[in-house]
């Protein structure tokens, strides 16, 4: 079934050569060879086709030919010559002649000349790949995508969604002009307006609510939607100068937030660069796909870990249901939901209690022969009187466990187990606190936990200590949860014990893109703000601010939103609750290229531009550290904009326009005018040229912390926190025991222990789609021919228990809401498990909405949506 839809998609493409319908063009099997690593990479080819006769034999053998090899390709995610399985280049043509006539007649067909301009372009969503592509054009529109050679070849890839974007360009559902909304809101009234029209009424509207609220009465959220460098969510664009100069609140969107936290707080870095480069999982021994499902949502590195393994590397997959990944995998793990920080404590406890931890690694690279004091803080030169408190001499000190104190370069051999007396006051290594706290862990207390057996979690122990350099590949699958930073915290703090991060073949983490190498951060928000210090509030309690006129238990009203590259309605937890939210709501504008479900909301829908209709260039939240460019390869479609313009727009009319004198081109320059960039050679014209730079040195693959050395303060990665600060501003009571060192409970709703339980029985998990990317794709209909409904995946045995027969009417509820779809019974799920594809707007599913059943009662300490930790009933419908 995978290989299906571009086999489908080259049959039609065979059949209608002058139709937009995706990659194809009249010679199919040249197509291919340019899908696949030989077109053109120049950064505007022109290309005049010769005339040429086709006869109806060889146009029918050519026709097969490709769909053959499109399913071969569809299995592989294009890869580029050297690595396609070998019967792609050589298509069954001798059936094909068989079938044909022998004797009949030879039809020649004329086909004219035809001109095709070829520029680069990439995604800006979130889907991570980062794709280069070369875009076709004829006569001013997308004819097909094909894959184009990235500045490191190794990261030269498409998927599925890449190849149908002229599906998305060319959308039925695409908006040309402004919305106004003229009916109650969520009736699906509308009229059209012009751009003067709809700029002029919006900042008119939000001058008045700004002169009688102030500026912070104005929120915008920004997401997934587009991380494009220019428009989109990122620190250089113009939406971050935007903010500022008119002073709104951001909404903290608190998504995928555990991770990130985590990262942050212990390696000192995005989570999105706390792993190596992907490329350099080839030199792992050992890759555990821990919460993670990279042949779904992360096909562009999928294929590095598949050549690892295939080179000898140990490959395991822990996770709660059976998914693509295991089939090629040594060994699957099914884990309880949300215990993952239960299994890695248990294996410490067996990396300790064998010796098998890294002491040279945690000695120099780690806060473990830092001193901890009674009152939780690190012992620094000020107790002993040698720098001023709070100075920057006032560093963390050491001990030879001889008497001697003093910084880490001053102790030759510092202790990292042990407690002492400094003078009056006790210490004790932080490395001996994480002992003690690891010992609460047993092997067989976690194995009662997280449901894997006692021999499995020493295996993994083992084999994650001993066959290394080890990776953990994980993204959010741990992360969904009232306890994901806490799990999180356990599994960073096994990396670290192990030595597992900091060299070559080692790391905890996804990717690692580079962070911003080369790139002018400082000029997007180089403005004056109308506010002392911009005000942020969390999407989880945004009810309070628009309906209770509070936030944090202190006055605070909202009254107005903008929204673009985002969208709550669908996305966010507790589904019912936003919609009634945005209702009360004065001004509510969306930018989106359709008419999203949080638009069917908006007072104004502004058109933007699909990503190949403007100038960009996509630098961050992508798997591999090449700068990518798109260029402006189409005109929009009908009157949308770029979200560039778009912003240029709405700053000139809101008395900002001094502040945004600047088109895509120029803004890019400033992108690229520093240092760092000049050094690698990278500038406007040779990113355009090229299509893609890598910006990071190619002399090896990069490492992140390489040599043990962390960004964090002390350049020490820290497992035990002195100083543990919360990213949740609304929930004033925190137990700070719980945070100063790793630390598990179990999940809110669907722990074992939880009273939801009761109730509600089932775990809900929400799955990813390779055929979408959150709700973007939602309208591509060649993908929805092979994707074509959401389903409730359930597990054979709560299948009987229920009653239910694979493909009945299902009815998924709790006190939140509820939606109706069908059911698959598949052997996937374990039970008590039941799992559903998220990104399905409410009009394509029989009734209700996934959404509508998550939860924002978030975790005390850390801000963070759990979209898993869902307790629900079923029933048939």
């Amino acid at each position: 079934m995978d290989a299906y839809w571009p086999t489908l998609l080259r049959c039609r493409a065979a059949m209608y050569p002058g139709e937009a319908r995706g990659p194809h063009s009249d010679k199919e099997e040249e197509a291919m060879k340019s899908h696949c690593g030989d077109g053109p990479t120049s950064a505007s080819v022109l290309h005049a086709a010769s005339p040429t006769q086709v006869s109806r034999r060889t146009f029918l053998r050519g026709s097969a030919a490709a769909a053959i090899a499109a399913g071969a390709v569809g299995l592989v995610g294009c890869a580029p010559e050297a690595q396609k399985p070998a019967d792609v280049e050589k298509p069954a043509n001798e059936p094909v002649e068989a079938d044909a006539e022998p004797n009949g007649p030879t039809l020649t067909y004329d086909i004219a000349p035809v001109q095709e301009e070829i520029y680069p372009g990439t995604c800006g969503g979130f889907c991570n790949g980062g794709c280069s592509y070369n875009l076709h054009v004829r006569d001013g529109k997308l004819v097909r995508v094909s894959v184009r050679e990235m500045d490191d070849p190794d990261y030269t890839r498409v998927c599925q969604k890449g190849y149908t974007h002229p599906y998305r360009v060319y959308s039925s559902e695409r908006l040309t002009k402004p919305l106004r909304r003229v009916g109650e809101k969520g009736s699906g009234q509308w009229e059209e307006i012009s751009w003067d029209e709809a700029i002029s009424e919006i900042c008119e509207q939000w001058r008045d609510l700004s002169d009688q609220y102030g500026p912070e009465t104005i929120a915008t959220a920004a997401l997934t939607g587009t991380f494009e460098a220019i428009g989109g969510n990122f620190s250089t664009s113009l939406y971050t100068r935007f903010k500022k100069v008119t002073g709104m609140t951001t909404i903290g969107n608190a998504v995928d937030a555990a991770t990130k936290y985590v990262c942050n707080r212990m390696m000192g870095q995005d989570y999105f660069n706390t792993a190596n480069e992907p490329k350099d999982l080839a030199n792992a021994k050992t890759i555990l796909i821990w919460g993670a499902n990279p042949a779904v949502s992360q096909m562009q590195i999928m294929h590095f870990i598949t050549e690892a393994h295939a080179k000898g590397a140990n490959l395991v997959v822990i996770d709660p249901l059976y998914n693509a990944n295991t089939s090629l995998a040594d060994k699957f793990v099914p884990i309880k939901s949300a215990t993952d920080g239960a299994l890695a404590l248990a294996m410490m406890n067996e990396v300790i209690a064998n010796g098998w931890e890294d002491r040279d690694f945690l000695q120099n690279s780690t806060v473990a022969p830092f001193l901890v004091k009674p009152d939780h803080k690190f012992l620094r030169l000020s107790d002993l009187g040698l720098a001023e408190a709070g100075s920057e001499e006032d560093r963390p000190v050491v001990t030879d466990g001889e008497g001697a104190f003093d910084v880490p370069e001053k102790i030759t051999n510092p202790v990292i187990e042990g407690t002492f007396h400094a003078g009056d006051v006790e210490v004790t290594c932080a490395y001996t606190l994480l002992a003690e706290r690891v010992a609460e862990w047993p092997v067989e207390r976690a194995s009662e936990v997280t449901g894997i057996s006692v021999q499995d979690i020493r295996d993994l122990a083992r084999m994650y200590a001993q066959d290394t350099p080890a990776t953990i590949y994980t993204v959010f699958g741990a992360d969904h949860y009232y306890n994901g930073h806490w799990n999180y915290s356990c599994m960073v703090a096994l990396a670290l014990l192990t030595g597992n991060v900091g060299k070559s073949g080692a790391g905890i983490g996804v990717a690692n893109t580079g962070k911003q190498n080369a790139l002018n951060t400082k000029f997007a928000s180089d403005v004056p703000s109308p506010v002392e210090k911009a005000k942020t509030i969390q999407m989880l309690r945004i009810e309070d601010a628009i309906l209770n006129h509070s936030y944090n238990d202190e006055p605070f009203e909202l009254h107005g939103m903008f929204l673009s590259y985002v969208n709550p309605i669908a996305n966010a937890a507790d589904r019912n609750r936003t919609i009634e939210a945005f209702k009360e709501l004065d001004l509510l504008v969306v930018v989106d290229m359709v008419l999203s479900e949080t638009a069917e909301y908006a007072d104004y829908v502004l058109p933007c531009s699909h990503w190949f209709e403007h100038e960009s260039m996509m630098a961050t939240m992508i798997m591999h550290p090449c700068l990518v460019y798109s260029a402006a390869a189409l005109d929009p479609l009908g009157d949308s904009k770029s979200d560039f313009d778009i912003l240029k727009l709405l700053a000139e009319g809101l008395g900002y326009g001094e502040h945004f004198q600047f088109d895509t081109t120029e803004w890019l320059k400033m992108i690229l005018d520093n240092d760092e960039a000049r050094q690698m050679g990278l500038t406007y014209e040779s990113l355009t040229q090229k299509g893609s730079f890598r910006r990071v040195p190619s002399d090896k693959t990069f490492v992140f912390a390489e040599g043990g050395v962390f960004p964090t303060a002390t350049k020490r990665a820290a497992f035990y926190l002195e100083d543990p600060k919360p990213s949740n501003d609304y929930q004033p009571d925190f137990d700070f025991e719980k945070e100063y060192l790793p630390y598990w409970e179990e999940a809110m709703e669907v722990g074992e222990h939880s009273a939801a339980r009761e109730k509600y029985p089932l775990q809900l998990i929400s799955e990813h789609s390779r055929f979408r990317t959150h709700t973007q794709w939602g309208d591509v209909k060649a993908l929805m021919e092979v994707d074509d409904q959401q389903y409730l995946y359930i597990s054979p045995d709560d299948a009987v228990s229920h009653g239910i027969a694979d493909g009945d009417k299902v009815r998924v509820f709790n006190d939140r809401g509820e939606f109706v779809t069908y059911a698959r019974v598949r052997p996937n799920n374990p039970q008590g498990i039941v799992s559903a594809v998220k990104g399905w707007r409410a009009d394509q599913v029989i009734s209700g909405h996934l959404s509508n059943l998550g939860t924002k009662k978030s975790n005390g300490f850390c801000a963070n949506q759990p979209f898993n930790d869902v307790a629900v009933a079923i029933e048939k419908a």
